[in-house]
């Protein structure tokens, strides 16, 4: 249990860090629980959070307070103005976060997040329908009390006449929460593809930014603070070096949103994607962080500390429609209720263009599924056709456990009994380094001569049949292993299915002697009935070669 002392959790910039500490959209490996006290009397234990007000908190107070503790993780909140000297505080084992950083001001080894969502994530799950249909092209409410907004403001009206579109909603309000109500306010959020976000008064930070990240829609961030004494540009940089979404560096607007406009959908999903890995991000940050300051390294022996599921995604004949993959998703938890999910969709290939809009339909169902139902998914949308090969590299990159099990989007697992914990040992042991499932009650015999059964193990009344016959269809592999495959027998540049190319190698590999390079095996449980099934996506549509 870890000690947080948050004297007060009730700012709306407080809001998403909540989240965060509440783990309400990621629960990832080696999660910690939180003890969150209102003063440091009550944190007694060897380290401490805590969630400082950068405006009122005094730093020799604050170190004071601080010099019990053999670790800090000190976050400080509320702080556009820069008051907090946060080169000041002095501590052996500390690590700090700062909301809305200052450009032009260095820090050392700080992480950076902005002022969140307010009370989006209480909302999100009532405007599905609003989301699907999206029939705003770009909406606007707030305040028009400093000068950058009133530029943004004129600029937006000038748009709008420019295009007599109907479809533009600008709403100025004369004061900060004077505007439309809070269920009016995000229904209008779910409903736009474009929102412009003006800078705030000091920091370009802003709650709209995140709200429209939230809801689904592309943000066009401004760079420029109305602070004359403030050089704010490369803010956006600075806090996101990775940001997909349009950032204003004077005022033109209307270009942004032209651009915007350009493969909206594909965009959107873009950021949508990036802005919910984004918030994964926070929560694992937040608990290395805390394992490393405390060094603490132990995990539970759950299978969401062993397991991460990686789950490849292509154009389907189905699209739109998302019943395949929620299929898959859905058995998948079915065995793994708290599991990490990584869900790579893949780029469109050129001899399907034909599918391109219905993908990209798909794709943003998807996300909104994903985003509201709270559900421990990762999704990571690519821009171009990688393929497995690509997919995969990348997917490997975010794995926190040290086994992957591989499931491809429409092939689902059976609910049947699977015993996962022997399959992790036998992984864990050495003992094998593949264990694939099998959509068949029997060997084939045309695949006989692909078996090893004198090297075959029983366990528990299931048997592990020794094999040189690689499948994609659902496998659990080391995670180590299949980053040495990757590695070591496809390129960086490599866009193929992995099936088709490593089959012939692992094959050629154990023929010749190298069993205990691999140690693969096919896993037949005792009632011998398949424990995975297909779909076929495709619908008997042409497999491409590469």
């Amino acid at each position: 249990m870890i000690d947080v002392v948050w004297p007060q959790p009730k700012s709306l910039d407080h809001f998403m860090l909540m989240d965060i500490f509440a783990e309400l959209d990621f629960s990832p490996v080696g999660s910690l629980e939180y003890n969150i006290v209102d003063t440091f009397d009550k944190a007694n234990n060897d380290g401490v959070v805590v969630i400082a007000n950068g405006v009122n908190m005094k730093v020799a107070k604050l170190n004071e307070k601080l010099s019990k503790y053999k670790w800090v993780l000190l976050i400080i909140v509320s702080d556009e103005n820069n008051l907090f000297k946060v080169n000041k505080i002095s501590h052996p084992n500390i690590k700090i976060w700062i909301q809305t950083p200052r450009v032009g001001k260095e820090y050392d080894h700080v992480r950076y997040f902005g002022v969140g969502y307010g009370f989006s994530s209480k909302y999100r799950s009532k405007y599905t329908q609003e989301y699907l249909l999206k029939p705003t092209d770009i909406f606007i409410s707030g305040q028009n009390t400093h000068e950058r907004r009133n530029v943004i403001f004129s600029e937006l009206h000038k748009y709008k006449d420019e295009h007599s579109a109907d479809n533009i909603e600008l709403n100025m309000t004369q004061g900060f929460t004077q505007g439309m109500k809070p269920l009016d306010y995000y229904r209008n959020m779910a409903m736009t593809k474009i929102s412009p976000c003006p800078s705030g008064i000091v920091s370009p930070d802003s709650f709209r930014l995140y709200e429209s990240l939230e809801f689904g829609a592309i943000p066009i961030a401004d760079d420029i603070s109305p602070a004359h004494a403030y050089d704010s540009r490369g803010y956006w940089n600075k806090l996101f070096p990775d940001a997909p979404f349009p950032i204003l560096l004077d005022d033109d607007i209307g270009t942004l949103i032209d651009q915007s406009k350009e493969n909206y959908q594909q965009k959107a999903n873009i950021i949508f994607s990036w802005w919910i890995k984004q918030k994964r991000n926070y929560v694992c940050n937040l608990v290395d962080d805390i394992r490393e300051l405390s060094d603490n390294h132990t995990q539970t022996d759950s299978l969401k500390e062993k397991v991460t599921i990686i789950v490849p995604v292509s154009p389907w004949k189905s699209n739109p429609d998302t019943t395949i993959l929620e299929t898959t998703i859905k058995s998948i938890r079915y065995h793994f209720p708290v599991s990490e999910i990584i869900v790579t969709f893949d780029g469109v290939r050129a001899e399907q263009q034909d599918k391109f809009e219905s993908y990209q339909e798909f794709i943003k169902r998807m996300l909104w599924k994903i985003n509201v139902e709270n559900n421990n998914i990762l999704p990571l949308v690519f821009e171009n056709h990688a393929h497995q090969s690509g997919m995969m590299r990348e997917a490997l990159k975010y794995v926190r456990t040290e086994n992957v099990l591989y499931v491809e989007g429409d092939s689902p697992l059976c609910q049947k009994d699977i015993n996962w914990n022997n399959i992790t040992t036998l992984l864990g042991d050495d003992k094998a380094k593949i264990v694939r499932l099998y959509n068949k009650d029997e060997i084939p015999t045309e695949h006989e001569y692909l078996m090893y059964h004198k090297r075959d193990i029983n366990i528990d009344g299931d048997k592990y049949i020794s094999t040189s016959q690689w499948s994609q269809q659902p496998h659990m592999v080391k995670t180590d292993t299949y980053k040495y495959i990757m590695n070591e027998y496809f390129t960086d540049d490599s866009i193929c299915f992995i099936e088709d190319k490593f089959y012939y190698f692992i094959v050629n590999e154990i023929e010749n002697g190298e069993w205990d390079k691999w140690k693969m095996y096919i896993y037949i449980p005792e009632d011998r009935e398949p424990r995975s099934y297909h779909l076929d996506g495709r619908a008997g549509e042409e497999k491409y070669d590469i």
